[in-house]
C-alpha cells in the first residue's frame, strides 16, 4: 500500500498500537527506501480484515490530526 507521504515506519508503529500489524517498506528495502509503502497482510477472514481496515483508518486519522511527523531518514555523512 502506498502512503501519501514518507511515514511508513511511524505509521506502522501507530497501527500496532491500534492492534493491526503491518510492515513498513524499509523492512523490504536493501537501502531503507520505500518509506512511503506498507505491506498489509490480507489472509484473514473478511470480518477480521474489515475490523483491521477500520483500525488502520483510526490510526491514520490520529496521525494526521495530531501531526505525527514522519521519521527522518539519516543522511550519509561525507
Amino acid at each position: 500500500m502506498e502512503l501519501p507521504s514518507p511515514c511508513a515506519v511511524t505509521f506502522a508503529e501507530l497501527a500496532q498500537r491500534h492492534g493491526v500489524a503491518v510492515l513498513p517498506g524499509p523492512v523490504f528495502s536493501a537501502n531503507e527506501g520505500q518509506e512511503s509503502r506498507l505491506r498489509v497482510p490480507f489472509s484473514a477472514r473478511p470480518s477480521v480484515l474489515d475490523a483491521g481496515v477500520q483500525r488502520l483508518a483510526q490510526a491514520w486519522r490520529e496521525m494526521t490530526r495530531y501531526g505525527v511527523r514522519p521519521r527522518e531518514t539519516p543522511q550519509p555523512s561525507d
